[in-house]
């Protein structure tokens, strides 16, 4: 940006891409404060609903939240994939990375 301001020959405080950084940056920021609180909200609202007992089984519980975990990953792997080339193939990466994961834990819960 100092490059940018020296190559103007004044600050770009006053100016359309100065505001537009602003924004930019202020957009960012928002996004990336909000997501994790929205993930925890959306993978967390089956637990709560078990606590509040509308969904009888903890197991149908966790299983919903497990899902809307896994939907989350491949929104996330298709998204990072459409900036580049073929979302598909990243989105499936990124959910059967998230499954080995999950077995591998799961099987070290059950050894330890």
């Amino acid at each position: 940006m100092d490059r940018l301001e020296r190559a103007l020959l004044s600050p770009d405080r006053d100016t359309e891409i100065g505001k537009r950084m602003r924004a930019s940056r202020f957009s960012i920021t928002a996004v990336n404060f909000s997501a994790p609180l929205v993930v925890a909200a959306l993978t967390g609202t089956p637990l709560l609903l078990h606590r509040a007992r509308m969904i009888p089984d903890f197991a149908a519980a966790a299983l919903a939240s497990s899902v809307i975990s896994l939907g989350i990953i491949f929104a996330a792997g298709y998204y990072l994939g459409s900036l580049t080339r073929r979302p598909w193939l990243r989105a499936v990466r990124m959910l059967g990375i998230a499954l080995l994961f999950f077995v591998v834990l799961t099987l070290l819960d059950r050894l330890l």
